[in-house]
Order: C-alpha cells, then structure tokens, then sequence
C-alpha cells in the first residue's frame, strides 16, 4: 500500500492545529477551487491566517470544524 505523500491533500496531519489551502479544502470536502469561491462569498466561512511574510495563507482547524457544525446545524433545521 502507498504512503500519502506530503504533498497529498489527502494526507492531512491529524494534529496539525493550521491546515494550508488544498488540505483545508480537502478536510471540508471541497476541491480548492470550490473552496476558494465559498470563502470569498460566505460571510460566515472562517478567516484565513497569514503564515510567513508572504502570501501564504492557513486556516484554524477548531475554525473549519466549527463552520462545519453551523453548517451541518443550517441543514438539520430547513
């Protein structure tokens, strides 16, 4: 059986605290652009944390499972 590799989506590290865009997006379900529009149209989405002195961007995970729950909480109540 093959190992993730590290710059696999799919292998995202279970104790990362700071998920960079592609895992962020796979540990939400979405693909990266699908994930990219969600977070420019909803208000709601969790913000983006600066990493470095560049563009590199990471989001909070406790924020992504947070955002997950509101939204599972949306759809358990139409």
């Amino acid at each position: 059986m093959a190992m993730p590799t590290r710059r696999d989506p799919a292998a995202i590290n279970p104790d990362a605290a700071i998920l960079r865009t592609k895992p962020a997006a796979s540990f939400v379900g979405l693909g990266p652009t699908s994930f990219w529009k969600l977070r420019k149209t909803d208000p709601d989405f969790p913000p983006a944390i600066p990493l470095g002195g560049g563009r590199a961007i990471g989001f909070r995970r406790t924020d992504l499972l947070a955002w997950l729950d509101a939204q599972a909480s949306k759809g358990a109540q139409s």
